[in-house]
């Protein structure tokens, strides 16, 4: 074998030297591979109506499937355009609503796909409610027509599968934006108990009769003293009661107040919801027939 000549080795060697170096620079200054974070499941859509407009303050509601949690809600932007963050990469149900048009449902739906929803036109429901000892027809009473079957998600979602319209100076009242199929029909008012009609299919038509009834009024309050937006309110009663007659769940305000009417005299509790708090229970005292009860939570 030929032997290297001094010059060879020295240029051998600092070419190596250099790579070296070189190597090691790269190996102190590299980051490491990044890693993939996991993404949030999401389901996300546009939602538009006949007309093929977008529905701005659409109401969806999102609801896994076989699970005990709270339903996830939003509302579409002026785009007609929503994104839910879901807990659970698994099947959910997902339920869109807005006003005048027929609710849609969509079962078994999964994240990573858009959705392009469209809601049609709906059916209506008419009617009267009266004063049942005089006869006279009430105004200012809200009466509900309920969805008879599959859309309820949970008794903390007073909106999902409801839609209301308060009556006129002659008792009328016109319930729009539902789904074909039957309705549970219910009205009640300050000073009423509630009054249902079960099995009221859509575009028919139904007439209320209210007797004297009971209400309870307060506020609801943080930890902190103050007061909580948006916490559902449920009258629940000692005595098991047709459906109805329990007064719906009520929404606090922005001052924390709510109103439940349509109940019948007898004892309840007051159950109170809000994502964030620990639910509470209040006791109330027998409800009088015609009174108005007092419950601060």
């Amino acid at each position: 074998m030929r032997r290297m000549s001094r010059t060879t080795y020295a240029l051998l060697t600092l070419v190596l030297a250099v790579a070296f170096a070189s190597a090691v620079a790269q190996a102190e200054g590299s980051s490491p591979i990044p890693t993939k974070r996991p993404v949030a499941p999401v389901l996300e859509g546009t939602v538009r109506g006949p007309d093929g407009r977008p529905v701005k303050g659409a109401f969806v509601v999102a609801c896994a499937i076989d699970s005990r949690d709270p339903a996830e809600t939003v509302r579409t932007d002026s785009e007609g355009r929503f994104r839910i963050l879901i807990n659970k990469p698994t099947p959910h149900t997902l339920r869109v609503q807005a006003k005048g048009l027929a609710p849609l449902t969509l079962e078994k739906v999964a994240a990573g796909q858009q959705f392009q929803i469209a809601l049609a036109k709906g059916a209506a429901i008419e009617g009267t409610v009266r004063d049942g000892e005089t006869g006279q027809p009430i105004a200012g009473a809200r009466a509900e027509a309920r969805e008879k079957a599959g859309t309820l998600f949970s008794p903390w979602e007073p909106l999902v599968g409801t839609s209301e319209a308060t009556t006129d100076a002659k008792g009328r009242f016109r319930i729009q934006g539902l789904a074909p199929g039957l309705h549970v029909l219910s009205a009640s008012g300050r000073g009423y108990s509630r009054a249902t009609r079960d099995g009221v299919p859509s575009g028919g038509r139904a007439d209320l009769v209210l007797l004297p009834g009971s209400s309870v009024k307060g506020t609801v309050r943080g930890p902190d003293g103050l007061p909580v937006v948006g916490a559902i309110v449920r009258a629940e009663s000692d005595t098991p009661r047709p459906a109805g007659l329990g007064g719906r769940p009520e929404v606090t305000g922005a001052d924390g107040a709510f109103e439940i009417t349509g109940l019948r005299e007898g004892a309840y509790q007051l159950v109170v919801w809000q994502r964030g708090f620990a639910p509470a229970v209040v006791r109330l005292p027998l409800v009088a027939a015609g009174g108005e009860a007092r419950a601060d939570v």
